[in-house]
């Protein structure tokens, strides 16, 4: 990312920032040990960074007038009224369902967008100038105020033990252009620095494809497999919810554990056909529960 646009991230997020932290689940672990494990990958919203809204705010279709009116602020109009927040906002959701019925269309199971690439359109749908450091300030002040998000306890310290016990780190997620930037921020440091292999991170506005869809995995099994000669057997997947995270992560052969840490992001899917008998093969509630179930 430009060193400007994550400058801009980091400044707004700065600004908005509210102190979050985790709602207990009553759900009791699992932390039975998982042999073999090579490589561990990461679910973000839910389960590295604690999520206002439980999921990334770009796929949430629900009334957020607030941050639909920061945004415009954001944009220049002074003071927008309820008419061109609704309007906004009517713009905002039809132009991700026009833009995931052309990829549906192409024959991608799980389109995902790139909400730059949104704002863009409804900027310009309303006369506002859309240039891009415009579209991109807007669409960090709305998931900002639509999503806030918080570093998960014990996220740091989990990460580094993982690493230290020589493990590969990788994330797969939904995500947009600001998630990794984010994610630094509360982790006061690059993903790097924390420990994190950067060619096992996978973000679906990047790929134009989302989770459940094991497609959204290639790319960092490939590299796992290229690189390091690890399959997907030697291969731990951490998220939050069954179907997004442990069903795709199962489907390609992965080991899964289920971060069960927050009530608000924690997603057990009983009533999907594809998790009504689906078991992880470890559940966790806090993050470092972890390094014992994967330690040698």
């Amino acid at each position: 990312m430009e060193p400007a646009v994550t400058a801009l991230v980091r400044g707004i997020h700065e600004e908005n920032r509210v102190e979050l932290f985790p709602v207990p689940t009553g759900v009791i672990p699992r932390l039975q040990p998982i042999s073999g494990v090579k490589a561990v990958l990461f679910d973000v919203y839910g389960t590295l960074l604690i999520s206002g809204s439980g999921e990334v705010g770009t796929v949430l279709e629900q009334p957020l007038s607030d941050a639909f009116r920061e945004a415009l602020i954001a944009a220049g109009i002074t003071s927008p009224d309820n008419d061109i927040v609704r309007r906004t906002g009517e713009l905002f959701f039809a132009e991700i369902r026009r833009r995931h019925t052309s990829s549906l269309g192409k024959g991608i199971d799980h389109p995902e967008v790139d909400i730059i690439d949104v704002w863009q359109e409804v900027l310009r749908s309303l006369s506002i100038s859309s240039t891009a450091e415009r579209c991109a300030r807007v669409a960090v002040v709305y998931e900002v105020h639509a999503n806030p998000v918080g570093l998960m306890p014990g996220a740091a310290t989990t990460i580094a033990g993982l690493k230290s016990i020589g493990l590969q780190i990788g994330i797969v997620s939904n995500a947009q252009f600001f998630t990794q930037t984010l994610l630094e921020y509360e982790l006061g440091s690059t993903l790097a620095h924390a420990g994190f292999n950067m060619g096992l991170c996978a973000y679906s506005y990047r790929w134009g494809v989302a989770k459940p869809s094991p497609a959204l995995f290639s790319p960092v099994m490939e590299h796992l497999s290229g690189a390091f000669g690890i399959q997907p057997s030697s291969v731990m997947y951490v998220g939050n919810d069954m179907l997004n995270d442990i069903y795709t992560a199962a489907r390609i052969g992965c080991r899964t554990c289920l971060f069960a840490g927050d009530r608000r992001s924690l997603r057990l899917r009983t009533d999907h056909r594809l998790c009504a008998h689906l078991e992880p093969d470890a559940l966790v509630t806090e993050l470092g529960q972890i390094i014992p179930i994967v330690s040698p």
